[in-house]
């Protein structure tokens, strides 16, 4: 099987893309997608127990979701999801500083604290849209940030 030694046709013209619209506009896209398979975040969620919860979430995620796994592992698909979009994976980042919560229609919600923050700010990262999904097998979570000057 012969190595890819260059990006696909298709990667080259969505880089090309997102580079003509932020010499055009000074705005620029970053994104990130997480699926997280619910049977395995049980699991972890049993072993780890309290200490996984309070490491992972902020008290007002665990109120928020009551206990239910599928929206524990939908909000930690979506740390996954930012922390790809801040382009740093978790690495150099705090599980607590992303926190997904909730705006009073039910859409999710991205607050960004301390140095998931400070990343933010140094992509000039302004706008942020959040989708959350999950079945009984798998949670999914993509998130979007517009770049600004």
């Amino acid at each position: 099987m012969e190595r890819m030694t260059r990006m696909p046709d298709f990667a080259i013209g969505a880089s090309r893309l997102l580079d003509t619209l932020r010499d055009e506009t000074g705005a620029g896209l970053s994104c990130g997608t997480d699926v997280v398979e619910i049977s395995q975040f049980a699991r972890d969620l049993q072993l780890g127990g309290e200490r996984f919860l309070r490491r992972i979430y902020t008290q007002d995620e665990i109120l928020l979701c009551g206990g239910d796994t599928q929206r524990l592992a939908a909000r930690f698909a979506a740390k996954e999801a930012t922390a790809k979009a801040l382009r740093t994976g978790m690495r150099g980042l705090g599980w607590r500083e992303i926190e997904v919560l909730k705006l009073p229609g039910g859409a999710p919600h991205l607050v960004l604290r301390g140095r998931a923050a400070s990343r933010a700010e140094a992509l000039r990262l302004k706008d942020w849209a959040i989708s959350l999904s999950h079945t009984h097998n798998v949670a999914i979570a993509d998130v979007v940030a517009l770049a600004r000057n």
